[in-house]
């Protein structure tokens, strides 16, 4: 009862942080105070009334002011002075020492604070929005996207996402010189918004639109996956088969699991393709680190130089240019060191 009475409090803590890290700010006044503030519009009820309510459990009181929008939404300023931030919210100001957005370690550690956390950040400086789709006139599919100027914070978002399953893509807008975390697969869009319990997403569904659950084939036009009777294959383990089958039903592509075992594609989905997973994983989270494909007319000693190059951070494409070979040769041929790359980047 005690972990319990302790866990809720601390997820509101996570939450209102979260809100604070997307857009809020944190003000040092004199030398034992700080201002704390969130800007909420109008445009979202709901998480305006949640935002009154994270103020009241962390803090037990605050003020607010309305502040204009020319645009003719009406925001929301929640603040309050206070002289107890770092028992709070253990930091003592919003950046670090090289003016970047990084999580405290109280939230890193936990997934329920990590869910939490990034609620907050969604619900501030996140987007589900509506796009038409060209195929299906009327019909609305949605699309998530998060953005930040801080790639530090961005880079933690990804990586957070990325373990709990979400396929992200991360880009960068030069214009703007902001930094985005997308995901645009229909399926993992409205997984994410469920997962968040976001106030947005609620939105989007309120506002008429009308996502599709099913998993859809993109190469096929995003018509609908059509489960087909698997195939056994008699020259390959069934042990072999029951691990595709169970990475399948993780997430994994079907051209993943043919890589890290070393088979064609057609032979791994004609024994998987009665699967449809709900969710997707990359390959990177799921350890199927791929097999290097050797060509056979080309000698082995230039092979090693490629896999050298590789190694040393040089692209698949500069080492085919260098040597007239196709870079397709190149890549397949190197892919498990770049995946050894990846793996340590990540990690770092």
């Amino acid at each position: 009862m005690n972990n319990l009475l302790i866990a809720f409090p601390l997820a509101d803590y996570a939450e209102l942080l979260g809100a604070i890290y997307g857009d809020g700010h944190i003000q040092k006044r004199g030398k034992q105070s700080w201002k704390v503030a969130v800007a909420v519009s109008d445009q979202y009820p709901a998480w305006l009334a949640r935002m009154r309510e994270l103020m009241v459990s962390v803090f037990g009181r605050y003020s607010e002011r309305e502040r204009p929008s020319h645009t003719g939404v009406m925001n929301y300023e929640l603040y309050l002075t206070t002289h107890d931030l770092y028992s709070t919210f253990r930091i003592h100001e919003k950046y670090n020492a090289n003016h970047e957005l990084v999580p405290p370690s109280w939230i890193d550690a936990d997934p329920m604070l990590r869910r939490r956390f990034i609620r907050g950040l969604v619900e501030t400086d996140g987007m589900f929005k509506p796009t038409g789709d060209a195929r299906s006139p009327g019909k609305e599919w949605a699309r998530f996207s998060f953005a930040q100027k801080c790639e530090t914070l961005i880079d933690w978002v990804a990586k957070v996402l990325l373990e709990e399953g979400f396929p992200v893509i991360k880009s960068f807008h030069q214009a703007a010189t902001v930094w985005y975390v997308r995901l645009h697969r229909q399926a993992d869009v409205q997984r994410l918004g469920e997962w968040l319990e976001s106030y947005k997403w609620i939105a989007f569904l309120d506002s008429g639109a009308t996502p599709a659950v099913a998993v859809v084939d993109r190469k096929a036009g995003g018509r609908r996956v059509t489960a087909r009777p698997a195939v056994v294959h008699k020259t390959i383990a069934v042990a072999e088969q029951d691990e595709w089958r169970e990475l399948r039903r993780l997430g994994a592509s079907i051209g993943a699991i043919a890589r890290n075992f070393g088979r064609s594609n057609s032979v791994v989905g004609s024994a998987v393709c009665d699967i449809v997973p709900d969710r997707h994983a990359t390959a990177l989270f799921l350890g199927l680190k791929p097999r290097p494909r050797i060509p056979r007319r080309v000698p082995r000693s230039e092979v090693d130089e490629w896999r050298a190059r590789v190694a040393a951070g040089e692209s698949a494409d500069a080492i085919a240019l260098f040597y007239k070979r196709r870079a397709g040769q190149v890549a397949e041929a190197t892919r498990d060191v770049a995946w050894d790359l990846e793996e340590q980047k990540r990690k770092q």
